[in-house]
């Protein structure tokens, strides 16, 4: 969110969709877990992918480095989240997971939304429709998702196939937005799923 308000929404997807590199690092670091070069070859692609996607709407400017900057620090984090959960899934749940994950996480968060200033009550019945689309689609539904396939996945392929995010919002735009694809988008996300199946014959 820091990263959207700091830079434009291409900058921050394409940054914060860095994650497969430092989940390949760490893992590598930590764990001593190889990686095949063709696996490399499939993440390298697949983030390349990435930014030939959001390539027409790229803003790389100067007074954009602070949200570029949050944008890498949120691929970090979500590389660090996505190593933790594989490694909690052989012996949890993801129920567990998912509900013991979301109490700490709104422990932390809380004090911060208090002393950000800023009202936390939604005002509008649509604002209360907002907050609950976020916390049943994105965060049940979509972490719930991505914490059960962990049980079954690496974190690094996993990170590689999370890439398929910005593609669905290209078609999600289209469908419920009305937004046109253009030839850059198309282009970037055949790329992506090229880049996504050649990792998982890496795998």
């Amino acid at each position: 969110h820091l990263s959207i308000h700091n830079t434009s929404v291409a900058n921050a997807t394409l940054f914060a969709n860095s994650a497969p590199i430092f989940v390949a690092f760490i893992t590598w670091l930590l764990f001593r877990q190889r990686l095949t070069k063709l696996f490399l070859g499939g993440m390298m692609v697949a983030i390349i992918g990435a930014g030939v996607l959001v390539a027409s709407d790229l803003n790389l400017r100067p007074e954009h480095l602070k949200g570029d900057g949050y944008g890498i620090i949120t691929a970090m984090f979500l590389a660090s989240y996505l190593i933790i959960v594989s490694r909690l899934r052989a012996r949890f749940s993801t129920s567990a997971i998912m509900a013991w994950g979301s109490i700490g996480t709104a422990a932390i968060l809380l004090p911060i939304a208090f002393g950000s200033g800023e009202i936390l009550i939604a005002e509008t019945i649509y604002g209360w429709i907002v907050l609950l689309g976020l916390a049943l689609i994105s965060h049940a539904i979509g972490q719930g998702f991505i914490a059960y396939a962990l049980a079954g996945l690496s974190a690094q392929f996993s990170s590689i196939g999370l890439l398929i995010e910005p593609i669905s919002a290209a078609v999600l735009a289209l469908l419920i937005l009305g937004e046109s694809l253009n030839t850059w988008q198309i282009a970037g996300a055949a790329v992506i799923l090229s880049g996504i199946v050649i990792a998982r014959r890496g795998s």
